[in-house]
């Protein structure tokens, strides 16, 4: 079943959690392709509503990073993982668990 496209702007916040959820679903079974276009409607909702420097826009960003490296495409995945970690540097301790896993998630991605 598809979310309802034509939602009030309250429900949008939901409505990209619903789309992370599917997204990390086909993630975890290996469909990285599949999962893409579900962390990217996520992400646009994201941008939409919340604050450029918001934390899950930062998760969104990791999120579509790790898709982009599970599929070979290096030099994406380190675009994304840089924005996540910018953000959490400026929105997040910087002993944050979730900002210490950008970091290391970037510092793995091969440069271009």
């Amino acid at each position: 079943m598809e979310p309802d496209q034509n939602s009030r702007p309250s429900d949008d916040f939901l409505l990209a959690a619903y789309y992370n959820s599917i997204g990390s679903t086909h993630g975890q079974m290996g469909d990285h392709a599949k999962a893409l276009p579900y962390f990217l409607q996520a992400l646009e909702i994201q941008q939409r509503i919340l604050p450029d420097n918001d934390v899950n826009i930062a998760v969104s960003y990791n999120n579509i990073g790790s898709v982009y490296n599970n599929l070979g495409e290096s030099s994406k995945a380190r675009s994304f993982f840089e924005r996540a970690v910018n953000i959490g540097q400026l929105s997040l301790p910087a002993n944050d668990h979730e900002l210490q896993k950008w970091k290391r998630n970037l510092d793995k991605t091969d440069k271009p």
